[in-house]
């Protein structure tokens, strides 16, 4: 069974992976040229000039192209850079799932939903296939 955190995930990379490699990139030309003009520590001797910056690179930038594609909206947000996100349908959350009236009503209103949207992303696992409807 796929988790509603591996979904969530997934869902995170497909609308900021872009934007994450970017930034991690802009992070990696920054540390090593931080590391070039001996604004950070190298851990080798200086007579070794090509090592040095892949531990720098390592705790830095990975934690900036986690944080990007987790929290790009909210990094945005409080940078000042009020933009629209995207607005996001996932079944489970947006139709009721206990009583029954509401799912019904729900579920009638997914063609106006699907109307109104630009594309379409399905996320599913193979529980989703095997299921008989």
């Amino acid at each position: 069974i796929v988790s509603r955190e591996k979904k969530l995930l997934c869902l995170a990379m497909y609308f900021n992976f872009n934007l994450a490699s970017c930034a991690a990139a802009m992070a990696m030309v920054a540390i090593f040229i931080a590391s070039r003009i001996d604004l950070l520590p190298r851990l080798v001797a200086r007579s070794d000039q090509d090592a040095g910056d892949g531990v720098c690179n390592t705790l830095l930038v990975t934690p900036i192209f986690l944080l990007a594609v987790c929290f790009r909206y909210d990094l945005f947000w409080l940078l000042g850079c009020h933009h629209r996100s995207p607005t996001v349908f996932v079944d489970k959350t947006c139709i009721h799932q206990v009583d029954e009236a509401l799912k019904k009503e729900g579920i009638l209103k997914l063609g106006a939903f699907i109307r109104s949207s630009s594309r379409m992303l399905v996320i599913y696992s193979d529980v989703y296939l095997t299921k008989l409807w």
